[in-house]
């Protein structure tokens, strides 16, 4: 079965991507630092979307795999942004930040042939 992922989802200040896209190529790094973080990787928005779907809350998202326990993968985050031990955050829109974990339900699926 596979992992748990952590799925964030964050917006950047109007005019400030440059900066928030700079902060988080050096938090992707910390995040990576965390016990249990296996993987991650960023997403944002592509201009291709589904005809009729409701836009993303978010234009930015990152996926973190877990490997272990979740809460203590959550708590591990929230310890390590409250004492500072990661680089302050630049750019992000601090009001737009979306945190959830999803554990997977049955096997993975795969074409055959």
């Amino acid at each position: 079965m596979a992992n748990p992922i952590l799925v964030a989802m964050v917006s950047a200040q109007p005019g400030e991507e440059a900066a928030f896209n700079e902060w988080y190529a050096e938090h992707l790094a910390e995040i990576l630092e965390v016990p249990g973080i296996v993987a991650a990787q960023r997403y944002r928005v592509a201009a291709t979307q589904a005809p009729g779907m409701a836009a993303p809350p978010h234009p930015n998202l990152a996926l973190y795999e877990i490997d272990g326990d979740p809460e203590a993968v959550l708590a591990e985050i929230v310890r390590r942004r409250r004492d500072g031990v990661w680089s302050p955050r630049r750019g992000i829109d601090e009001s737009r930040i979306g945190m959830w974990v999803f554990e997977p339900v049955g096997e993975r699926g795969e074409p055959q042939g």
